[in-house]
């Protein structure tokens, strides 16, 4: 247990690396790091000024001899309390890590320090012709480090993907001060896809290696005007079913509209219920091709007005406005309180339809802002935090909004994390096997609990939510459970020879739904990449599947195949005591918990056997190899596999 006896003892050997000035315990100091964008309030017992990275895991490694919990921190623009000190301990300040070390436009890769602000990225290499492509809407001021730590969005994650699908490598100082460097093309686990988004709580991230993109594409943007909210949400999901895949689709309802147009003057017209903002780009023949269908829909669905950004001086009027929505809300108000919903994107219109009533019912104004096309939801709630019952029935109605998400399919939050403000909604969306699991990952990287403390998990067990499972799979978990070792084959293709108990997954093989709304499919682990390729294609669909003659589960257990592992949306497995787990859906983003489908991706069943995916499909083909990879040397394998899998129950190589 942590006491200030604790820190006093390890502050001699912190000054030691840093210098007395940059170890601050000031009242100012400390009241300025108790606290981010979120309702939480708490004082840290110091704050560390980092300004280099070789100095941190030194800092870290005494930090976790004396058992002083630390919370690291950024730009502080998180919302749900990731970054407040809620056991004392002290702040790791990292913005001194701000260095953008290399652009190489010729391998298309920056190396950043993790507190280079995101814009001031963007910047640099706009001026090179590229671009970094994940764009939250916080990105004139929150960091690449914050952005890899909540796996943020943005406006262009429906079409290029959230921040994880753009890293390439990362450094990691675990919270023994260790340094370790991860990268998408590591054998075994996907351990850079698990880190990213776990919130800072099993590691701080110090370097980043990110994709860019080359700027030599048109875009065409339009804004769309509705006379209801409802008609807007049903363009939305019209958009989605027919298979286009815009850059973005924004969405704002009237307060919003009212809000922002006299902020920013943006031309929004304010004699509407909701307006669209969307996108499209790629060759100029395409970009005004998608635009021009996407206008045929918003007409069909009674669009009452449409602007066409006919240059770029207007396009980036259009963007003023949707990028400066939280500012313009911050005006009506003292405090604005935002949620991060995600819903099965065919069901935005009866989230929104709910999250309306639920403002309606506790008597509250929210400006509702949507990344429409991914089921994203962002409600921008105005408030006075002042007044405690006003705060208790923002918090309430908080909790509301996000139970609708989770009765509709979805999850607590697509891109802001848990935190602490979201721990109790963690029960919404897993059970009790579900959340022990993530604590015992938890206390495998970090034993002594000292690294970001107090984020994610419920405080107090609820009745949680329980997903029932199919009778092949119960048999299957208690087969897995009554033996002392066992070997996982897929199709048993190999035939491969073993004193353990043979688990086999070939007549686990069901493409249980096609899911042509949402574009997503869920198949058990035993069927044939070659069977589901042929049902997609039937119903002129594709999904991110490599020429491959075994089982899909194989293909995800192995890592053959990024692409393919990089649209996986949700997964079920039986882990080692017969326990069954499901993480995820048919959402596309999810930053609720540790991101069990990169662990799991790669692991050759050496944490337990997946029984169940569901991936993202498509309208158009997309391109998908398998990959051959190297293996490298980390902690993290043998730290996770003694703690989950303790008796070493399952042996670790996946015999398609």
């Amino acid at each position: 247990m942590f006491t200030r006896d604790k820190f006093f003892k390890a502050r001699k050997e912190i000054i030691e690396i840093l210098g007395e000035t940059r170890v601050l315990s000031d009242e100012i100091s400390l009241s300025l790091h108790s606290f981010d964008c979120s309702l939480g309030r708490t004082r840290p017992d110091a704050v560390l000024l980092i300004n280099n990275t070789n100095e941190l895991p030194f800092v870290i490694k005494t930090l976790n001899k004396y058992s002083v919990p630390f919370v690291p921190r950024a730009a502080a623009t998180n919302h749900v309390g990731g970054c407040v000190a809620l056991k004392g301990g002290v702040v790791l300040h990292l913005m001194g890590l701000n260095k953008i070390i290399r652009v190489d436009t010729q391998e298309e890769f920056a190396e950043v320090e993790c507190c280079v602000v995101n814009e001031d990225l963007n910047n640099l290499l706009n001026s090179l012709g590229y671009e970094y492509l994940p764009d939250p809407a916080s990105q004139k001021i929150c960091t690449l480090g914050g952005n890899a730590a909540l796996n943020a969005g943005g406006a262009k994650g429906l079409k290029y993907g959230a921040t994880r699908e753009h890293i390439i490598k990362a450094e990691i100082i675990t919270p023994f001060g260790e340094v370790v460097t991860l990268s998408n093309k590591d054998k075994g686990p996907d351990f850079l896809g698990f880190i990213i988004g776990s919130e800072g709580t099993l590691g701080v991230i110090t370097k980043l290696w990110l994709k860019i993109s080359k700027k030599d594409y048109f875009i065409k943007t339009m804004l769309a005007a509705f006379d209801s909210v409802d008609e807007s949400m049903d363009a939305v999901a019209a958009i989605t079913a027919r298979g286009i895949v815009p850059r973005c689709i924004e969405a704002m309802d009237k307060t919003t509209t009212a809000a922002v147009e006299a902020f920013s003057k943006s031309g929004y017209p304010t004699d509407t219920e909701a307006l669209l903002l969307i996108e499209t780009d790629g060759t100029a023949r395409k970009a005004a091709k998608e635009i021009k269908e996407i206008e045929a829909v918003c007409r069909e669905h009674n669009c009452k007005k449409i602007i066409i950004a006919e240059n770029e001086e207007k396009r980036q009027a259009l963007w003023k406005g949707r990028s400066g929505g939280y500012a313009a809300m911050a005006r009506l108000a003292p405090n604005v309180f935002v949620e991060d919903g995600t819903v099965p994107r065919a069901v935005l219109p009866e989230a929104i339809k709910k999250t309306r009533e639920i403002c309606e019912t506790n008597s509250i104004t929210a400006g509702l802002f949507f990344h429409a096309g991914d089921g994203n939801l962002h409600p921008n709630v105005v408030f006075d935090q002042r007044s405690k019952q006003e705060t208790n029935i923002v918090v309430k109605a908080g909790k509301e909004m996000l139970k609708v998400c989770t009765d509709l399919g979805g999850t607590i939050s697509g891109e802001h994390g848990v935190g602490i403000e979201k721990r109790s909604a963690m029960s919404f969306m897993y059970g009790a096997a579900e959340i022990a699991f993530f604590k015992k990952l938890k206390n495998a990287l970090d034993p002594e609990g000292v690294c970001n403390p107090d984020k994610i998990f419920p405080v107090t067990d609820k009745e949680s939510a329980v997903k029932e499972a199919a009778k092949e799979i119960k048999d299957l978990s208690a087969v897995i459970a009554a033996a002392r070792s066992v070997k996982i084959q897929g199709l048993n293709s190999n035939k491969i020879k073993t004193d353990r108990a043979k688990v086999s997954l070939k007549n686990i093989n069901k493409i249980l739904d096609v899911d042509i709304k949402n574009y997503t499919i869920t198949v058990q682990a035993g069927a044939k990449v070659t069977d589901v390729i042929k049902e997609l294609s039937a119903k002129k669909l594709y999904a991110a599947l490599p020429k491959y003659k075994g089982s899909v589960g194989g293909l995800f257990a192995q890592g053959l195949c990024n692409e393919f592992n990089s649209y996986v949306t949700g997964m079920q497995a039986v882990l080692a005591e017969g326990e069954i787990i499901n993480y995820g859906g048919k959402f596309v983003k999810n930053s609720a918990g540790y991101n069990l489908a990169r662990l799991f991706a790669g692991s050759q069943g050496a944490f337990g056997a997946v029984t169940e995916l569901t991936f993202r499909i498509f309208s158009e083909k997309k391109a998908a190899v398998t990959q051959q990879k190297t293996l490298a040397e980390n902690p993290f394998y043998q730290r996770i596999k003694q703690t989950v899998d303790k008796n070493n129950k399952f042996e670790g190589t996946f015999d398609e």
